[in-house]
């Protein structure tokens, strides 16, 4: 598919885009609030537009950069986003790498949920190392009644 348009259009456009929307979106949801007499069914409803909006731009956006990149690989090679599963989390860890190489920064982000933390450990250019926490238990020693 040719663009008929420059990538810097392309990116001007879908920062507006992108930044209207979720001003919208987020002032919606935001202020969306049970009223007397609401369910909580009336208080999905309300948040299904904006919520729609923000799946219909995700979809737009990978739509109109198809025409300039692949959306996974920064012109240099490096991935744009890596993805790290965290055991005993039952979930991934997704890293977003800056589009500029030289502020990527080495540095350590804590994840807890589930009754387990681990440590992910971003590695620029593009690597993620996760470690488990292990943490000790303290069982508090059986005290006997004095009375």
């Amino acid at each position: 598919m040719t663009a008929n348009h420059t990538p810097t259009d392309a990116l001007t456009y879908l920062a507006a885009r992108v930044i209207i929307t979720l001003e919208w979106a987020t002032d919606a949801i935001g202020g969306n609030i049970l009223w007397d007499n609401d369910t909580i069914d009336d208080l999905y409803a309300r948040n299904e537009i904006p919520l729609d909006a923000l799946s219909d731009l995700a979809k737009e956006i990978r739509q109109f950069i198809t025409s300039h990149t692949d959306g996974t690989h920064y012109s240099d090679g490096r991935p744009v986003r890596t993805t790290i599963e965290l055991p005993g989390h039952n979930t991934q860890f997704v890293h977003l790498w800056p589009a500029d190489p030289t502020t990527a920064t080495e540095h350590c982000i804590e994840v807890a949920g589930h009754g387990s933390r681990s440590v992910v450990h971003v590695l620029p250019p593009s690597t993620l190392r996760v470690e488990t926490v292990r943490t000790l238990a303290v069982i508090r020693e059986f005290e006997e009644d004095e009375s």
